[in-house]
């Protein structure tokens, strides 16, 4: 059996008595892998003291996120 997990959702796997395996197909686009860009750029910001603004709040800021990561 399998299930869709969307993208960044989390997710718990309880198994039972028995052995599982698990395996994950993981299919990205332009858009996400800039999103993920933006993620880490607002990371390194956090570090620095810096408070950024949430991916998507202001898209010339995104994409200059983005183009320095």
């Amino acid at each position: 059996s399998g299930f869709h997990q969307p993208q960044d959702a989390p997710h718990w796997v309880q198994t039972g008595a028995e052995r599982s395996v698990s395996y994950a197909v993981v299919y990205e686009t332009d858009a996400t892998r800039a999103r993920g860009r933006i993620f880490a750029a607002n990371h390194y910001l956090r570090k620095l003291g810096v408070n950024p603004q949430p991916p998507g709040a202001d898209p010339g800021t995104d994409n200059a996120k983005s183009s320095v990561m």
